[in-house]
């Protein structure tokens, strides 16, 4: 998640109305406010800003470092509007990019319908409420800090023979966890956001496509899963 982080980092960092750089301070308050502005005006708010959001290249589902962020939606305004909005547009286009990514995975043989989310994104309600509402499936959230590194400590316990298997190290180990299912209210705006974005992502490929064969390279993404 660390270039998700970053691409709200530039939110902060760059759009004319923030109220300043990057922090942990600055990201909490602009969620508080987004999400005061979500309960009040529902899916109307920032229901014109769609992004794909590559600004350092697409990890997944299709690996190619050199594409770039598409924004559609972007006028004059420099409000402090304009700002939330484009904050929020930048962080739905995040969960929707894990929507893709999980929704790939289906089409090749798995059937993912629930994602656990870790990291600092939990710590954000703006981004908690986004992936349980864009992802499509059921969102968990473990009560363990770091429940990556417990992972790897429940693994370790079957190597060192303190529990016969990981399931058994599951039941011994694992904290609660919470499961959030997707408000229905969202449902529909949800899912013509996501549609817009597998437009945008195959508009911005056939940019990106045509561009190489006027310079001279290859037009297939590298490293395509």
């Amino acid at each position: 998640m660390s270039i998700s982080g970053a691409a709200l980092d530039a939110v902060l960092n760059h759009h004319p109305a923030s109220p300043g750089g990057a922090s942990p301070e600055l990201h909490a308050q602009t969620a508080r406010d987004i999400l005061g502005l979500l309960d009040l005006e529902g899916p109307a708010f920032g229901a014109r800003r769609h992004i794909v959001p590559d600004w350092l290249g697409n990890r997944a589902p299709y690996g190619d470092g050199t594409v770039r962020a598409l924004i559609s939606g972007i006028g004059l305004e420099t409000s402090r509007r304009s700002f939330l909005e484009h904050y929020y547009a930048t962080a739905r286009a995040l969960a929707l990019q894990s929507r893709h990514i999980r929704e790939h995975l289906n089409t090749h043989g798995y059937a993912i319908d629930r994602i656990c989310l870790s990291g600092g994104h939990t710590k954000n309600p703006l981004m908690v409420r986004l992936y349980r509402d864009a992802l499509a499936a059921d969102l968990v959230i473990s009560h363990s800090p770091e429940p990556v590194l417990l992972g790897t400590a429940m693994v370790a316990s079957v190597a060192a023979g303190l529990h016969p298997d990981l399931f058994a190290a599951l039941d011994a180990m694992a904290p609660e966890q919470t499961i959030h299912k997707a408000d229905p209210g969202w449902v529909t705006a949800n899912e013509f956001a996501y549609a817009t974005y597998l437009k945008l992502f195959a508009v911005r490929n056939e940019m990106e496509a045509e561009s190489r064969r006027l310079a001279g390279r290859s037009s297939a993404p590298a490293g395509v899963i």
